[in-house]
């Protein structure tokens, strides 16, 4: 369950494009990229005649693109549920001048008395990005709104949520960069309001000012 915008499952490029105004939300399911989900699981980091463009050693792009006013939703009982990037949802691809700005990541459920850290897990506010080197971008005013139980998980990454990855013998590893970027007037009911990082991760010479925690828990 995929992007309401513009979903490729493929090596792709994406350049020069508004989207906006788009959202997508499921009961059920798990959801990503309420207005751009693109995903390809074709690239080999260590073969660069499978890359594209063909025989150049990048990862597929997406440049100087605007979304605004995206958003993911889940509707679920379940805490298993996944709601990642409200915005935008990228794995395997490159970004230069994206801007994600008032989009947001929500939590429908009703969890009961379900214990911690069983809440959905909620991440990227305004956009997820699985991999790749991502630089001079700007994330502003995105949100993380979980309405569910409070004593549980609370998400990560009110603007930006960014994760590398390695291969399961552990051999290659794929960093995620984020570099010269602005992250600011972003929201979380959670952790990371501006910036949420996972494993593999290098976060270089970024500006994350004005962002905001909005829960009391510690």
């Amino acid at each position: 369950h995929v992007a309401d915008g513009i979903t490729a499952t493929d090596k792709s490029m994406i350049t020069n494009c508004v989207v906006r105004s788009c959202y997508h939300g499921v009961s059920g399911k798990d959801v990503y990229g309420g207005g751009i989900y693109l995903s390809t699981d074709k690239f080999n980091p260590n073969n660069s005649g499978t890359n594209w463009p063909s025989a150049r050693r990048f990862l597929p792009q997406v440049a100087n693109t605007a979304v605004e006013n995206c958003a993911v939703y889940v509707e679920d009982t379940r805490w298993e549920r996944k709601a990642q990037g409200g915005g935008v949802f990228l794995k395997h691809h490159n970004t230069s001048g994206l801007t994600v700005q008032n989009c947001a990541v929500t939590n429908f459920s009703q969890v009961g008395n379900l214990t911690e850290l069983k809440v959905i897990y909620i991440a990227g506010g305004g956009a997820y990005l699985y991999g790749g080197s991502h630089a001079g971008d700007t994330f502003l005013c995105n949100a993380l709104e979980p309405l569910a139980d409070t004593s549980g998980y609370l998400g990560a990454g009110a603007g930006v949520y960014v994760v590398g990855y390695s291969t399961s013998d552990g051999n290659i590893v794929r960093r995620g960069v984020l570099s010269d970027s602005l992250v600011s007037g972003n929201m979380s009911h959670g952790c990371g309001a501006g910036v949420g990082v996972g494993s593999y991760v290098t976060i270089d010479g970024c500006s994350i000012v004005s962002n905001r925690l909005s829960n009391g828990k510690s």
